[in-house]
């Protein structure tokens, strides 16, 4: 299948190609790909887009020096790395970065986001080469990436402008969950999320009431940010935001987009129905689930680095966590039914883990709860008193000992109430109706 996908932009006969034996047009296809990744002044860019539908965008560059180094300068990594390449025949023409890189780090697992990594790749199937682009689809996940030849004001301008740019897309603490902007008459909640680089965007069809959501991978650009694939609502197309460095906000001049992105307490619209697709379908509402540690001082460590920037919960609740973690937590979740004397009720604060960090998940502390439902995006909990199972005192004993336990449980059942905003990719922000910069998100599972 590989095979028949070459070669587009290398004007080649077909019916000659397909006569020669396939190691030799493999090869061909090798020693072209070499020739033009040497040739441009200042290398090549890419925009890297490890999964268009969860993670954002990186601005890379590379300058291959010779037949088996390259120089690497990112947006995301402050330093230039050189690292060697070579191409691998085996299983069609791939070119491959063999020593550690940038883009080895955005492959590895025990990378945010929870230890799963950005499902970056550091081999490629050649699939295109002419003086103006190469293109290539990764070996693993086949996610298409284009080069470019890069300019020498990539390499002195743009990539410091990006890091500033993106790091200016990340809410800062305590601010308004809320981030709108008007397309028309349409107004759009924007949520950021700076450990993929990516972003949801949700908008109410008010004929229909109904709510829609998508995705896109956001990256940095010399003047601000832009999104890839455009955001696209009605009719009207938003491909980028430029930086007010005066007013510090982002600013749109795009037709038909109004104003800037400005944080709010206040919903821009109703989300509809989103308490009800929030439930369906699904047992539980969790945030993200840590698997057995390793008992080393790097590996606990490394877990509170990890955890120490979470962005899926806001600051209130951060304090405590990691050590939580540590002492057996692997997850607080929102269970919608257990089986309590014999009946399936809830739903249920659930507590669930282990003794200690260091084994695999085999306990739950579990307290019951009514939920109100305040309207069709608005829920409010409150415990039932009494209401409690577990099936380890040692844990219960652990979690009552944490700054977490009792933070959770007071933040969960604020009288308050949650507006429930939906953020795609089965994740919902629960937002406090008194205080919007009291929030968490949970995904369905």
């Amino acid at each position: 299948m590989i095979l028949g996908l070459f070669f587009t932009a290398c004007t080649v006969d077909n019916d000659t190609v397909f006569d020669d034996n396939a190691v030799v047009r493999i090869q061909k296809v090798i020693d072209d790909c070499a020739k033009e990744l040497v040739k441009p002044e200042f290398g090549w860019r890419m925009l890297y887009v490890p999964n268009p539908e969860t993670h954002g965008g990186y601005n890379v560059l590379m300058k291959f020096l010779d037949s088996e180094n390259v120089k690497v300068y990112t947006d995301f990594v402050e330093e230039t790395t050189v690292s060697t390449y070579s191409f691998n025949a085996s299983q069609g023409p791939v070119l491959s970065f063999d020593t550690y890189s940038c883009l080895h780090y955005l492959a590895d697992p025990k990378n945010k986001p929870a230890g799963k990594g950005l499902m970056g790749e550091f081999e490629f199937v050649i699939q295109s080469i002419s003086p103006d682009s190469i293109v290539f689809l990764g070996k693993k996940y086949s996610n298409k990436l284009v080069f470019t030849p890069a300019e020498e004001t990539d390499w002195t301008v743009l990539m410091e402008a990006s890091r500033k740019n993106i790091e200016r897309m990340v809410p800062p603490a305590n601010s308004p969950f809320f981030r709108g902007l008007m397309m028309n008459q349409t107004a759009i909640n924007l949520i950021y999320d700076p450990d993929t680089r990516s972003a949801s965007y949700t908008y109410a069809d008010e004929e229909t009431k109904t709510i829609k959501t998508a995705r896109t991978a956001v990256f940095g650009t010399k003047e601000g940010v832009a999104f890839s694939p455009k955001i696209k609502v009605n009719g009207v197309v938003l491909g980028e935001l430029k930086y007010n460095e005066a007013k510090e906000i982002f600013e749109s001049n795009t037709p038909g987009v109004i104003g800037s992105l400005k944080y709010s307490h206040k919903p821009p619209f109703q989300f509809y129905n989103s308490v009800k697709e929030m439930q369906g379908g699904s047992d539980l509402v969790g945030l993200p689930k840590i698997g057995k540690l390793e008992p080393s001082m790097a590996i606990m460590s490394e877990i509170v680095k990890m955890l120490s920037n979470m962005s899926f919960m806001c600051e209130e609740l951060k304090n405590g966590y990691p050590l939580a973690i540590l002492a057996g937590l692997k997850q607080i979740r929102i269970v919608w039914q257990l089986n309590y004397n014999g009946n399936m009720v809830g739903p249920w604060l659930s507590f669930f883990g282990a003794e200690n960090g260091f084994a695999d998940a085999n306990c739950s502390l579990d307290f019951g709860m009514e939920m109100e439902l305040l309207r069709d995006d608005q829920l409010r909990f409150s415990f039932i008193p009494g209401r409690v199972m577990s099936n380890s005192d040692k844990f219960w004993s652990n979690m009552e000992s944490q700054i977490t336990y009792e933070a959770f449980r007071r933040f969960i059942t604020d009288p308050a109430g949650f507006t429930i905003v939906p953020a795609g990719n089965n994740q919902y922000y629960f937002v406090n109706l008194a205080d919007s910069k009291r929030w968490i998100v949970l995904t369905k599972e």
